[in-house]
């Protein structure tokens, strides 16, 4: 549960004061991703989530009540599986574009990651250089 811990306080407090037996499935993460778009790892972790729900309320014996309850950022979900699913696709579309924009970002000049650079050391200049001493370059 999110914020500073009041909620979740007040909702243990109740529960172990009734001897309330309480269950918790959670999707974690960070500050940063909770006020960001939501990443792709998140969005994917949503079905586990929901069959771990489902297994859960098929454990709980007949006759007895079960809540639901959902903590969190929620602001944007929707509350039907028809709506989920299509927010599902705009998210991992959403998501995609972020990855490449990313790799973008990344590339050098000559179409290498900055990674691959760093693992040749080479840039504009070193390329230049090596031209002009091999004679391939007229200085």
């Amino acid at each position: 549960m999110g914020g500073a811990g009041v909620q979740r306080y007040k909702i243990e407090e109740v529960a172990t004061k009734y001897r309330l037996p309480m269950d918790a499935i959670a999707i974690k993460m960070s500050p940063f991703e909770a006020i960001s778009p939501m990443p792709e790892k998140v969005v994917d972790a949503l079905n586990d989530a929901v069959d771990m729900l489902n297994e859960r309320i098929a454990e709980v014996p007949k006759g007895q009540h079960i809540i639901v309850v959902g903590v969190g950022n929620t602001c944007g979900i929707p509350n039907t599986k028809k709506n989920l699913e299509k927010l599902v696709k705009i998210l991992k579309e959403r998501a995609r574009k972020i990855k490449k924009a990313e790799k973008e970002k990344n590339r050098t000049w000559w179409g290498g990651t900055r990674k691959e650079a760093e693992v040749w050391n080479f840039n504009r200049a070193d390329i230049l250089n090596l031209g002009k001493t091999a004679g391939f370059i007229k200085q």
